[in-house]
């Protein structure tokens, strides 16, 4: 199995992973572990874009040229699934 492969089924099954985690984040987005601390939506938003800005990243033109990550505002936990899969598909 060639690198690329395995690192694909890798990224399957992350995702697999991912999306059971956040199908569980509960309506409380506002919640926060402490008061210094991202929300909960906040927290949960950031895991659903990593690919998405992790793929931007590999395949901008060259390291100065890093992208602008910005975390979308979540608004109700179904938000998430459209980032992610978007992210996942890029």
């Amino acid at each position: 199995m060639a690198l690329i492969d395995s690192l694909l089924q890798e990224l399957e099954q992350e995702a697999e992973t991912t999306r059971r985690v956040l199908e569980r984040v509960p309506d409380k987005l506002d919640w926060r572990p402490h008061p210094k601390a991202r929300s909960l939506g906040q927290l949960a938003m950031h895991v659903a874009i990593i690919p998405g800005a992790l793929a931007e990243l590999a395949t901008s033109p060259s390291p100065a040229q890093v992208p602008n990550f910005t975390d979308p505002v979540p608004r109700a936990p179904r938000n998430y699934f459209p980032h992610s899969t978007r992210a996942l598909q890029e």
